[in-house]
């Protein structure tokens, strides 16, 4: 199959893969014992006063009816209407989204970098003191608590040294000031030529990014180093020694570039649950990312934008799958047979 077959086929599986999630989302939360209404809203409202928010909802109605106008509404871009205080939240919902997806591409880039050096130094020098303090800090990281890395980062460089701020995301002086271009504040006050707001952007987002790259970086060195290894050990790799092939060459060509797909796996995941809102680094940090706006509706059983946040958080996995079975295809040409 070629490259082009293989990805129209998985563009026209993955709008299946979506339906199922929404699928599934949609039935989970309607399926959970209580009256989400109820709950919202407080034991002590008079029934006819449950009965015309249920109305103006639309929960009153069957619930393949309800099935069938969310899906509609999906397709027009409205996600509902909170339960709490009855107006769309859909403006509100992708600002957070985005706000997480600053946060998840700044925690990415220290991620891969860092998580690759560990991996590769563990693997090439297998056995040596150098592997053995590689390996300990990935199980470090692996195990350490995102919440109380941040903590420790937030006393040691926010409040000891005084350097950067303790709370993250762009403060409102910044993101209420500059000209919306994307709606990324920290791209905006780029491209607005805004370089001192760039540079608060960005000391903002520096201890909630580090505190998940290092977290996440962990989980990616464990990885790299056992695909590293699996793959220096096989017999293409001995035979391209025997013949003399410089040792970057070798490293780079047989054995980085073969041992990328379970490295593609890991980052794909963790990339996609960081877009779905890192709730213990945002909570951490105040960062108004989508993770803590899903906490304040868990919180305030706010039924509607619960639905919304999954919803698009199973859209946005849906998404990266696709992305990573591309990356998949084009690395390993087997895959597409």
């Amino acid at each position: 199959m070629s490259l082009k077959k293989f990805i129209l086929t998985r563009l026209f599986l993955t709008p299946f893969m979506v339906l199922i999630l929404l699928t599934l989302v949609f039935f989970i939360l309607r399926i959970l014992p209580g009256d989400p209404v109820r709950v919202a809203v407080g034991p002590k409202l008079p029934p006819e006063y449950v009965k015309k928010i249920c109305h103006e909802l639309g929960l009153d109605k069957p619930i393949i009816v309800q099935y069938f106008d969310y899906l509609w509404s999906l397709l027009h871009g409205d996600f509902g209407k909170s339960l709490i205080t009855r107006r769309s939240f859909a403006n509100e919902l992708i600002d957070r989204f985005k706000a997480s997806v600053e946060l998840a591409i700044a925690s990415i880039i220290v991620a891969i970098p860092l998580g690759l050096f560990i991996g590769d130094v563990s693997a090439k020098y297998e056995g040596s003191p150098l592997a053995h303090l590689a390996r300990l800090f990935t199980v470090a990281t692996y195990s350490i608590p995102v919440f109380w890395l941040g903590i420790i980062f937030q006393v040691v460089f926010g409040i000891w040294l005084g350097i950067l701020p303790i709370t993250g995301g762009p403060p409102p002086m910044v993101k209420y000031s500059v000209r919306a271009i994307t709606g990324f504040t920290t791209l905006d006050c780029l491209l607005n030529g805004d370089f001192i707001g760039f540079a608060e952007c960005i000391r903002h987002l520096i201890l909630p990014a580090v505190t998940l790259g290092v977290v996440i970086s962990g989980i990616i060195g464990k990885v790299s180093r056992n695909a590293l290894v699996e793959v220096m050990h096989l017999d293409y790799v001995t035979a391209a020694k025997a013949r003399g092939l410089p040792e970057k060459i070798i490293h780079d060509k047989y054995i980085f570039r073969n041992a990328l797909i379970p490295i593609i796996t890991i980052i794909g995941l963790q990339l996609a649950l960081l877009l779905g809102g890192a709730i213990l680094t945002e909570t951490t940090f105040d960062y108004p990312g989508l993770g803590t706006y899903l906490k304040d509706a868990v919180l305030s059983r706010d039924y509607t934008v619960v639905q919304a946040a999954v919803t698009l958080y199973a859209i946005m996995v849906a998404v990266i799958s696709f992305i990573v079975d591309i990356i998949y295809a084009f690395l390993d040409p087997r895959i597409r047979y």
